[in-house]
């Protein structure tokens, strides 16, 4: 599975520091490509992502883009961080963060809509995005099929960000001087320097405003019944036919990856 990390506001004079560390612990287990979010001084949202193949299994192999200072500055606000593993194409339109409309989206977890077609990559991901942004978490409840926890980020101020959570994708909190930090695990929430909170509980969505707690959403996905034994097996499923493909057309999927592209959204 992918693994991401959501923090309400941190220190912007060691952001590349610490984006740096959680990377280097997501590329344990992830190898499709890596990405960043945060805002800039002038409320701008700011992506870093390279992706890759996934033979490349360490990180410093193409962390020189980010090294060389290819990091714009931040305002201190949300910061968004993934690790990827791939469900379709290895190539940076489909790397984490996705940008649809005004709101950009990590994401981990498998989805499916038979409502919503994606319109700029082909990650399963951008339909949440799409969901979310056309009826709030009602509609990705509705029309959302699968697993996710996810986080988006609009930029208002120092961040306007959604972050959700179904039954089955794991998300842990915790707490800095900073604001709240998310993660996949209890040790990226750790990495952060975060004192652990716990589990977030299942299917809720909360909303922070400038780094400040808003409201928390309850929703019901509606999909069938899926037992941990059979989601299992259609990740490995996931998993097997990722690897061959990838395999398979390895100088395609290689040729259209990319080392670091930043861009302002």
């Amino acid at each position: 599975m992918c693994k991401l990390t959501i923090l309400t506001g941190h220190d912007p004079k060691t952001m590349p520091a610490l984006v740096h560390r959680i990377w280097t612990e997501m590329a344990k287990t992830e190898h499709d490509g890596f990405g960043a979010a945060w805002l800039s001084p002038k409320g701008k949202i700011m992506t870093i992502k390279s992706s890759s193949h996934q033979s490349v299994k360490h990180l410093p192999e193409y962390y020189e883009g980010f090294a060389q200072g290819h990091f714009s500055p931040s305002n201190g606000g949300a910061l968004l961080i993934h690790g990827r593993t791939a469900t379709c194409n290895v190539d940076i339109e489909n790397t984490h963060p996705i940008k649809v409309g005004k709101g950009i989206i990590i994401h981990n977890g498998v989805v499916d809509s038979k409502k919503y077609k994606n319109l700029h990559s082909t990650c399963d991901s951008e339909l949440i995005l799409q969901a979310y942004q056309a009826g709030g978490i009602q509609e990705v409840a509705e029309e959302i099929t699968g697993y996710y926890a996810f986080g988006i980020l609009y930029p208002t101020g120092k961040g306007l960000i959604r972050i959700a959570r179904d039954d089955r994708a794991p998300l842990f909190g915790g707490f800095t001087k900073f604001g709240e930090v998310f993660a996949t695990t209890q040790n990226l929430v750790e990495i952060t320097g975060a004192t652990i909170r716990g589990k977030i509980k299942d299917n809720v969505c909360m909303t922070f405003s400038n780094g400040q707690y808003i409201h928390t959403e309850k929703f019901t996905p509606k999909r069938k019944i899926v037992t941990a034994y059979s989601m299992a097996q259609v990740e490995r499923s996931m998993g097997q036919q990722s690897e061959l493909m990838a395999e398979s057309a390895y100088g395609e999927l290689y040729n259209r990856s990319t080392n670091w592209r930043q861009n302002e959204a």
